[in-house]
């Protein structure tokens, strides 16, 4: 079972998204890995859509909801700010089916 967390350092600094690997039973830790897969990440919601995971998040210190792209949860290409929207935004998460032949994004 693959966890996707987001946490900040001791001493504080910049958000970071990690993935740890859990016993399919849930019971322990088996594995995480020693370096973030992406910093700057708050409120993070990832779907998997067409063969990658994409992830919707608040990057921005502004609150702007930003995106990235995956295929293995480990390498992340940040894809920049979500068009069409502005302003402050809490979170965002992507329907992982089209809906009318369009992808929808809840934010």
């Amino acid at each position: 079972v693959v966890l996707l967390y987001t946490a900040q350092p001791a001493g504080g600094g910049e958000t970071f998204l990690g993935l740890a690997l859990l016993t399919p039973d849930l019971g322990r830790l088996a594995a995480r890995l020693p370096q973030p897969v992406l910093t700057g990440v708050a409120e993070p919601q990832v779907t998997w859509v067409n063969g990658a995971f994409w992830m919707v998040f608040r990057g921005d210190p502004s609150g702007a909801l930003e995106w990235a792209r995956s295929r293995d949860l480990q390498s992340w290409e940040r894809m920049g700010a979500v068009p069409g929207l502005s302003g402050d935004w809490k979170s965002g998460a992507l329907m992982p089916e089209p809906v009318n032949g369009e992808y929808v994004l809840l934010a």
